[in-house]
């Protein structure tokens, strides 16, 4: 009996030991699991029993006290995260939300333009990081809230614009005016992200009225084209019209300004006549006569020449 009390005690003496052993060992273990590792794209934010005490821990090995008294959360600041926004897509992806709604209600999703068109359309949104603190506190399931905040820009956007517009115009002010005001709503609601390009994809009518819609657009390009050959055809009327009346100005005035100098010629003519009449009437009657004559005979094949008693004076045969 002795001897099993002695192996007992032994034995009790080193299972404390080997207690001490272990406690100690877990102490040093328990301690050690809060140091941690910051990569350098990454930004660690400490919490102690919830309340943030460090919210920029930069890249290296630091260390916080072990859970549950502090939480270490470690936030990529520099990847570019990518968001679909499908809500509006005919085919969306796979066990997305509009995936669901889909089979959960067998509707079609789509958008609604300022003219009452329907519209189907993907959107890609692209962000990074800004504010870890902000990103990580204000909302557990920050995606979930930049795809409400995109869904509510686009319908916005495409309740004022027509369905013209949106298909045939510049896609890039699309972009671009959704981005600002998606970045807006976003900051407003401290959500700590930063958008890094957005680009709307398959936007088109619903595939049951796309031939219609085709058949719409191809009517418009057809009046365009007609339009446009029309003006083409009033220009080059008018711009024959212009040169053939420039054409007839130019005759005109030169029509006129032979006009003018021939009268102006006759008149001095006349003029010189009138002086030689007055200085010797008769001799200029005589002279003219005669040169009268010299211009009509030629053109006879016989004349006579009489006087007022109709006599015979000359006889002209060719």
């Amino acid at each position: 009996m002795n001897e099993i009390g002695s192996i007992i005690k032994t034995t009790l003496k080193q299972f404390k030991n080997y207690t001490k052993v272990l406690l100690i060992l877990s102490i040093i273990i328990y301690i050690t699991t809060g140091i941690y590792t910051v990569k350098q794209n990454e930004i660690a934010i400490v919490r102690r029993f919830g309340k943030i005490i460090s919210s920029n821990v930069k890249p290296g090995i630091s260390y916080s006290l072990p859970f549950p008294i502090d939480k270490v959360d470690k936030i990529e600041i520099k990847k570019v995260q990518t968001l679909v926004i499908d809500h509006f897509s005919e085919l969306p992806e796979i066990n997305s939300e509009a995936d669901m709604f889909m089979k959960k209600t067998d509707l079609r999703n789509y958008a609604i333009t300022g003219d009452n068109n329907t519209i189907n359309l993907t959107m890609i949104l692209k962000y990074v990081v800004a504010d870890p603190k902000n990103y990580l506190i204000n909302f557990i399931n920050v995606d979930s809230v930049i795809q409400a905040i995109s869904q509510n820009e686009i319908l916005s956007y495409l309740s004022v614009e027509p369905i013209q517009e949106v298909l045939v115009t510049n896609r890039s002010e699309m972009n671009f005016t959704l981005r600002n005001n998606i970045q807006k709503k976003i900051n407003e609601s401290k959500l700590g992200v930063e958008i890094n390009s957005i680009e709307i994809k398959n936007i088109s009518p619903p595939s049951i009225i796309l031939h219609y819609f085709n058949d719409v657009i191809n009517a418009g390009i057809d009046k365009e084209k007609t339009i446009k050959e029309a003006f083409g055809y009033k220009t080059k009327v008018l711009s024959q019209a212009r040169i053939r009346a420039m054409e007839l100005d130019s005759e005109a005035q030169i029509y006129s300004k032979e006009r003018i100098s021939k009268a102006e010629g006759e008149c001095k003519t006349f003029n010189l006549l009138l002086e030689e009449y007055k200085k010797s009437p008769i001799s200029v009657k005589r002279r003219h006569y005669l040169d009268m004559l010299n211009e009509i005979y030629p053109s006879l094949e016989r004349s006579y020449i009489v006087d007022s008693k109709k006599r015979v004076h000359y006889k002209i045969v060719d």
